[in-house]
């Protein structure tokens, strides 16, 4: 875990495309070896294996892209780069253009790969599903977190010169991932499967901070992040505590009746959807409104018109889930909920009265339920009172 935190603190901190790539490779070592970490459950070693071919895959694509842009312009530096392009701009009859060309299309595809970008992303269902859940939440944030704020390094700033050449790609990326990302995600009947195509939706509506290409668009892409990785680990936060506590499954029929069995773990849970559904009142309507916002005003309404009518798409299954836990009785008793038996064990006399009194409601670790606290409370107070994160996101991008 201190390996991948410092490969994603790296990623996200170099200025170096070489920086970049060691960071990519320092946080990806460990969640290969995370993600199988799961003895006896195949599916767990499966998703290991995917995630390792498919991201070598594209580790591949951003070394060689960021081998052309080094052939292009004899630098690795962002800041030489950056200077190289504002010079000479992109220009495909020179000798140096379709190089620099390929290199930033090859470096968008590796880091697209990275955010789940549609049509990167099919990995990311299975992965997120086979997964321990405390490591999918740390992909699903920390991981999407590092590969965007190295998109922005690489693309706004150092290849901002060039913003009319590589924004289209970034418009179509943002367009597709926030739409497809949504409908996918409404189909799905397995819990950590539908976040993770939610995870893909939000990767949408952040790829239009790049899009934008300009200081505002990076400012409201940082308060993004920060709102997403807020209410997404407390999301899976609580999926995590509900398999370990209450050993429930991840399918949606398994929360049904939750707030029955479960009452404060069922509105943390709804608290935490809500504010992935972007409703007033929580730091995701804040950080939607954020992104919007900056689209508008820099003259691409049309991403927030789309945005909008993706985030219609979102509320249906996330509300899914809520009407799941409150309207929707469990097809079983409270003990079999919290205790599931075998059907073909036949439990009675002294194994009955030990089934039932295991089945009773186990407490949750002290160190979980300050966390979800923490969660609710930072998804709840950012939602009202977002000035300081805003202007926080402002500074580091650069504006007054």
């Amino acid at each position: 875990l201190l390996l991948a935190a410092t490969g994603m603190v790296l990623m996200a901190a170099a200025t170096n495309l070489m920086l970049i790539f060691l960071g990519l490779e320092l946080l990806s070592l460990p969640l290969y070896v995370l993600c199988a970490f799961a003895p006896g459950q195949q599916r767990a070693q499966e998703a290991g294996m995917k995630y390792f071919l498919l991201s070598s895959f594209a580790s591949g694509f951003l070394l060689y892209g960021m081998a052309l842009i080094y052939g292009a312009t004899g630098a690795t530096n962002l800041s030489a780069i950056h200077h190289f392009v504002a010079t000479h701009g992109l220009s495909l009859g020179s000798g140096f253009g379709p190089l620099l060309f390929g290199g930033m299309a090859l470096l968008a595809v590796g880091l697209a790969f990275k955010v789940s970008a549609i049509p990167f992303h099919a990995w990311t269902p299975d992965v997120y599903q086979g997964a321990p859940t405390p490591v999918t939440a740390l992909m699903s944030v920390g991981t999407k977190t590092a590969a965007f704020v190295a998109l922005a390094r690489v693309f706004v700033v150092a290849l901002g010169p060039v913003r009319p050449d590589w924004q289209g790609i970034f418009i179509v990326l943002a367009i597709v991932t926030m739409v497809g990302g949504n409908i996918l995600a409404a189909t799905q009947t397995n819990v950590k499967r539908l976040l993770a195509y939610s995870s893909i939706a939000h990767a949408g509506y952040a790829l239009i901070g790049i899009a934008l290409g300009n200081a505002l668009g990076v400012s409201a892409l940082l308060f993004y992040l920060a709102a997403y990785a807020v209410m997404n680990l407390g999301a899976f936060g609580v999926v995590t505590v509900l398999e370990r506590v209450a050993g429930l499954g991840t399918d949606l029929a398994d929360y049904q009746g939750l707030s029955q069995r479960r009452p404060g773990l069922a509105a943390a849970l709804a608290v935490f959807l809500f504010a992935l559904a972007g409703i007033p009142g929580t730091v995701g309507f804040v950080a939607k409104y954020t992104i919007f916002y900056a689209a508008i005003v820099s003259g691409h309404a049309e991403l927030t018109i789309i945005g909008v009518v993706a985030s219609m798409i979102g509320f249906y299954y996330y509300l899914r889930i809520i009407w799941a836990m409150y309207f929707v009785a469990s097809p079983l008793s409270s003990d079999e909920a919290e205790l599931r038996v075998e059907p073909q064990v036949q439990l009675t006399g002294a194994g009955l009265a030990a089934a039932k009194l295991l089945a009773q409601p186990r407490p949750i670790a002290i160190g979980a339920v300050i966390g979800l606290t923490l969660a609710v409370a930072g998804t709840i107070a950012l939602g009202i009172v977002p000035a300081a994160l805003i202007d926080l996101a402002r500074n580091a991008a650069g504006l007054p």
